[in-house]
C-alpha cells in the first residue's frame, strides 16, 4: 500500500474492553488503474471487526493508493 485516500462508512457498534481478542475479516470490493499514473491503482476495500464471541464492533470501507505489478 501507497497510502490511503480515505475511510468511509465507519461505524463502531459495539464496546472493546481491555482484555477482548479481536479479529479482521478484509474483502476488496473495488479495484482500478490510477487515471493519472498506470503503475498505481485504487483499491476499495470493506473492513469488519469482531470480537471473539463473533459480534461485529466495527465496520468500515477504505480507498487506497496501491502499487500495481509490472506488465
Amino acid at each position: 500500500m501507497a497510502a490511503i485516500a480515505g475511510v468511509d462508512e465507519m461505524r463502531m457498534s459495539h464496546p472493546v474492553k481491555p482484555d477482548d481478542s479481536i479479529y479482521v475479516k478484509v474483502w476488496i470490493e473495488h479495484a482500478r488503474l490510477s487515471k493519472s499514473n498506470p503503475e498505481r491503482g485504487i483499491a476499495t476495500t470493506k473492513v469488519e471487526v469482531y470480537n471473539q464471541e463473533d459480534i461485529l464492533v466495527m465496520s468500515y470501507k477504505n480507498s487506497s493508493l496501491v502499487m500495481c505489478r509490472p506488465k
